[in-house]
């Protein structure tokens, strides 16, 4: 079975692996990540360095950041995500696209009660490029069969390493409550950060500064407008009493 679309390559070996078994109990983590894993508290986890809220703040406060991660984001929830599978023997094997009742592809376009395949997408895109990382919740139904896909917030996300599988799990905090996931509920993407395995890098991060001091400046000019660019009633005190010569020189330089 093989996704195929065109810009979400990484969605789709995602949701891939996650469906068939990304996580055996033969596997076992590189040596370096011995090092990684003793630097950190395994209760709280890794991610609270790197996923600020104020990433999220920035979409909603910058029109900078809001025009570029909605356009991309826009991008991606738009081009179709089938599921395929490879059909014939020998040179003659081709892709065929499955039908739409095949559970992955309902999974795909339907993936929980609430979202369509590109309102998903679209918090992907959206959260990798705010925070670094996405990740999504998956339940099961009573079968054991994945039925349903979850976004959750990359800033109340924590990574917890683990020195035989790599990842031992994941801890979502929300409202002071803690919930756990094991590896195989949970798909996560991740930009590549050279500092930090266990946690993905923001596109916002490197340009936070000029960020702020665009929104400083902006905040700056809407309260010196908001006023009719004028200072008001100001009342100016001094502990000495001035000569007439010194009151008419500051209003000099006043004016």
């Amino acid at each position: 079975m093989k996704l195929r679309t065109s810009g979400i390559a990484n969605i789709k070996l995602a949701i891939g692996r996650v469906l068939g078994g990304r996580f055996r109990s033969s596997e076992k983590a590189n040596r370096s990540t011995r090092v990684t894993v003793d630097r950190f508290d395994l209760v709280d986890g890794i991610g609270n360095d790197w996923a600020f809220s104020k990433y999220g703040d920035y979409y909603a406060t910058s029109a900078a950041v809001y025009a570029a991660v909605r356009t991309r984001a826009d991008a991606i929830g738009r081009p179709e995500l089938r599921v395929e599978k490879l059909s014939g023997t020998g040179g003659a094997k081709v892709w065929q696209k499955v039908e739409t009742s095949h559970p992955l592809q309902q999974l795909i376009d339907r993936p929980n009660s609430s979202w369509s395949r590109a309102e998903l997408l679209r918090v992907v895109e959206s959260n990798i490029l705010l925070w670094g990382s996405a990740f999504l919740g998956i339940e099961r139904d009573d079968s054991g069969s994945v039925s349903e896909l979850w976004p959750l917030r990359p800033d109340r996300m924590r990574v917890i390493p683990d020195l035989r599988k790599y990842i031992r799990g994941f801890v979502y905090e929300h409202s002071g409550e803690r919930v756990a996931y094991l590896p195989e509920e949970i798909v996560w993407f991740k930009q590549y950060n050279p500092l930090e395995e266990f946690a993905g890098l923001s596109a916002v991060a490197p340009a936070r500064l000029a960020v702020d001091m665009g929104f400083e400046a902006q905040r700056f000019n809407r309260n010196f407008f908001a006023n009719s660019a004028s200072p008001g009633d100001v009342a100016i005190t001094s502990d000495e009493t001035p000569s007439d010569e010194e009151v008419a020189a500051f209003y000099s330089r006043w004016d």
